[in-house]
């Protein structure tokens, strides 16, 4: 009692006991058809975070750059680093 039946996943065939007709939510996700205005939109998402530094340092550690960007194009403003004088102490 309170248990569902056991039935395959219509997408990858193994079973499962959960209500519904995919054993995951990715399984569900990758039955599904994506129409061309979430893609426009995955896109500029994507081509957003890759403007980032953050994303701009994963590629370079990855040896995977995506894009090339001056410093003019990034989406946050580069923050200026200076250099610690002798003889200043960073211990607080």
């Amino acid at each position: 009692m309170g248990q569902y039946r056991e039935k395959n996943c219509k997408y990858c065939d193994k079973p499962f006991r959960k209500q519904g007709l995919f054993c995951s939510k990715s399984c569900s996700n990758s039955n599904r058809p994506v129409s061309d205005r979430v893609r426009d939109n995955m896109r500029e998402v994507a081509e957003e975070y890759n403007k980032t530094p953050a994303a701009l340092a994963r590629q370079s550690q990855f040896n995977t750059p995506l894009v090339t960007l001056e410093s003019d194009d990034y989406a946050i403003e580069i923050p200026t680093l200076y250099d610690i004088p002798d003889g200043y102490s960073t211990d607080f």
